[in-house]
């Protein structure tokens, strides 16, 4: 398993110029970019309405092993939300089938 921590930016290119600094980026994709923390990862996406506060996301390594009833999402991984007793939401998700 993996914690990602994904957040949504209003610029692609002010959070780059940000994240560059502290951390390597692993992988990149339109509007997106991942950068290593450890094990772990933060993942910045651009979009016009970020959302506040972004969910916390865990990798499983299989689409099985993220549940039932997920979503396949455009880039191609399948993950469900569920929301912990307090309100956090968590994304379990996964590249894999």
């Amino acid at each position: 398993m993996r914690l990602w921590a994904p957040l949504e930016v209003r610029s692609l290119d002010a959070s780059r110029i940000f994240y560059e600094k502290l951390l390597p980026v692993v992988d990149s994709f339109d509007d997106g970019l991942v950068f290593g923390v450890g094990d772990g990862r933060i993942e910045i996406v651009q979009t016009r309405h970020p959302a506040y506060p972004p969910p916390i996301a865990i990798e499983v390594p299989t689409w099985e092993e993220a549940g039932p009833d997920g979503t396949v999402f455009p880039r191609g991984h399948y993950g469900r939300f569920l929301t912990d007793p307090d309100g956090h939401r968590l994304l379990i998700w996964s590249e894999r089938r």
